[in-house]
């Protein structure tokens, strides 16, 4: 699940997900982005990715994303559902 901003390779989207989280248009979706452009900037850095569902939907109720990098680990979560 790397973003293709992030060095992964351009194909179908995996998950559904919140347009403006994705795209960057809002402060959450900045800092996504953000974390996106370092994960792709930081070779051989360690990345992970967690989708965290809050019911029987297949549309995540949050992103978990995570970099290990020279500055330590940085793990954050991102709303992605705003009607739980």
């Amino acid at each position: 699940m790397v973003a293709h901003a992030a060095g992964g390779t351009f194909g179908p989207n995996m998950f559904p997900q919140d347009r403006e989280l994705n795209r960057g248009w809002s402060v959450a979706g900045r800092r996504y982005r953000a974390l996106e452009r370092e994960i792709a900037n930081t070779p051989g850095a360690f990345f992970f990715c967690c989708l965290l569902y809050g019911d029987d939907s297949d549309f995540p109720a949050a992103v978990e994303l995570g970099v290990l990098g020279g500055d330590g680990m940085q793990v954050e979560r991102f709303r992605n559902r705003f009607d739980l």
